[in-house]
């Protein structure tokens, strides 16, 4: 019985359609447009700082995924650097075609020192991975389901590798919609997972790397926070892909991450400017301890997060004294850079950035 993709008739021929997602498409475009159209508009200063947000965002969350069961000893700084050199390099080499190399070498950078050898990465035909899915319920993680990579590795990689150049721009079996043939990608490769660990972090690389080439410029996606903030629709919607060759359900679901991506890279555009013409405000008047506050603050809400200030969350980011940190406050108060988000007075005290 077929109980995988890989193993039903016509592997891998993925069939879907966009019917229910037309509208997304189009709207993500849409976006896309208008948030590139912003950013060229802006300076190579503040555009760089943009970029840096949205890599730092990715870089985070592939941290986790990558660093995740790590017994090496490695830190979880060295993952962060080594993802962010990833994405950066993806940015600078994604007109280039996919390679084996290519995959041995991100590999490489997302291990760091504790990375081992090139040839010891992949997987051998007779070597077959299960994969393990689940969803949190209740705080808790549980097992929902379960995967069975394909064997023949080497010839699976072969055909991926040549699925993925032909569908580029001017290939023989070109896709012409960048988040169609990012998902199919994605999917794809996780499906096979031909190396001994991080196919999850190398499939979303590779997933990057067809958006670029297909929009024909890196753009600012941030897909994949939308995807990492969903993951329980993530590991539903992988598993129906990975048990049929229709596809749909994956598209749809990754289509409308894309739209979302956009969405969320829109609120950040906008967070930068506030926090650029918020500095240029303030900046000289902060102290070191109301400077790392306000820099939480902000990380927070590029997560996405709603933070509001208190003294004891002050006072646990600054190490100050309950006087220091409400002395520190009602200065920020007094000079415009805070203002109340609660009722005034008293414990129950609240304050956010006037941005």
């Amino acid at each position: 019985m077929a109980i995988y993709n890989w193993q039903q008739k016509g592997w891998p021929d993925f069939r879907f359609s966009l019917d229910k997602v037309e509208d997304e498409l189009f709207l993500f475009y849409e976006k896309l447009g208008r948030n590139s159209g912003v950013l060229e508009a802006l300076t190579e200063e503040t555009r760089k700082e943009i970029f840096s947000d949205i890599i730092l965002a990715e870089a985070d969350s592939l941290s986790s995924i990558a660093y995740a069961g790590k017994e090496d000893g490695s830190s979880k700084d060295k993952t962060v650097a080594g993802v962010t050199k990833l994405l950066n390099d993806v940015r600078q080499t994604f007109t280039e075609p996919l390679t084996r190399q290519q995959i041995s070498t991100w590999h490489t950078m997302l291990a760091g020192d504790g990375g081992k050898k090139t040839s010891d990465i992949w997987r051998k035909d007779d070597e077959q991975l299960e994969i393990v899915s689940g969803i949190l319920t209740s705080g808790r993680k549980e097992k929902t389901s379960s995967f069975l990579t394909p064997p023949a590795v080497q010839e699976e990689m072969k055909a991926f590798i040549g699925w993925f150049n032909s569908t580029a721009p001017g290939g023989t079996n070109e896709i012409r919609k960048a988040p169609v043939r990012a998902a199919i990608a994605y999917l794809y490769f996780k499906t096979i997972s031909p190396i001994k660990g991080n196919n999850k972090s190398i499939a979303w690389f590779i997933s990057e790397k067809a958006m670029y080439q297909t929009l024909g410029r890196p753009v600012v996606l941030g897909f994949l926070s939308a995807i990492e903030a969903t993951q329980n629709d993530y590991f539903t919607a992988l598993d129906k892909a990975q048990r049929s060759n229709e596809i749909t359900p994956w598209i749809e679901y990754f289509i409308k991450m894309s739209l979302e991506g956009q969405q969320q890279t829109e609120k950040l555009i906008d967070l930068v400017l506030k926090r650029k013409m918020f500095f240029e405000k303030y900046g000289q008047q902060f102290g070191e301890r109301q400077l790392a506050a306000i820099r939480f603050l902000l990380k927070e809400q590029a997560n996405g997060n709603k933070i509001e200030m208190n003294a004891s969350m002050y006072m646990h980011i600054t190490q100050a004294s309950k006087a220091t940190a409400t002395r520190d406050m009602q200065q920020l108060l007094d000079m415009g850079a805070f203002v109340f988000a609660g009722p005034e007075g008293g414990r129950s005290t609240r304050y956010q950035l006037n941005l």
